[in-house]
């Protein structure tokens, strides 16, 4: 299987200047300073500031709406009772839930909010919401409607 991700170290200075290179304004030295510092304690806003210093920018192919499975450790698996969920209409190849994309923020990690049935630990059918990351969405429905029908129409609010 290909890498699909790199990590790389990248100093605050190397983000500094390369943001002072970008800037044209007259202060822009006092500018990439107070940019850099106030995103210095999220790793997620330095990162979205390299990227788009050296013209990367967050892109999905996911949309609003659509059905896609997740496999049931990238959900929180805390306020779920795992097996009672996995025997859900709709679960597929043993692990994976249906979900509804809800909403799409490229500038939060994770930056996927989706929508999805399962059975609380205090034994209820319930609907909840998580975020994950649009490489968790492991498959997307191939009949949407049939995998609603299934779970019973995902209602629009939680």
């Amino acid at each position: 299987m290909a890498k699909e991700y790199i990590t790389m170290d990248v100093s605050i200075k190397e983000i500094k200047n390369l943001l002072i290179k970008n800037l044209s304004c007259k202060n822009g030295d006092q500018v990439a300073e107070v940019i850099v510092q106030s995103l210095i304690d999220t790793n997620i806003g330095l990162k979205l500031l390299y990227k788009a210093l050296t013209g990367l920018f967050p892109e999905t192919n996911v949309k609003v709406g659509e059905i896609y499975y997740v496999h049931i450790d990238y959900l929180p698996t805390w306020r779920l009772d795992k097996i009672k969920t996995l025997a859900l209409p709709g679960t597929k190849d043993d692990f994976y839930i249906p979900v509804r994309v809800e909403a799409i923020n490229l500038y939060r990690e994770p930056s996927i909010e989706v929508r999805f049935k399962m059975v609380n630990t205090t034994d209820q059918e319930v609907f909840d919401m998580y975020y994950v990351d649009d490489y968790r969405l492991a498959f997307k429905s191939e009949d949407p409607e049939q995998t609603l029908d299934e779970i019973e129409k995902i209602p629009d609010e939680v």
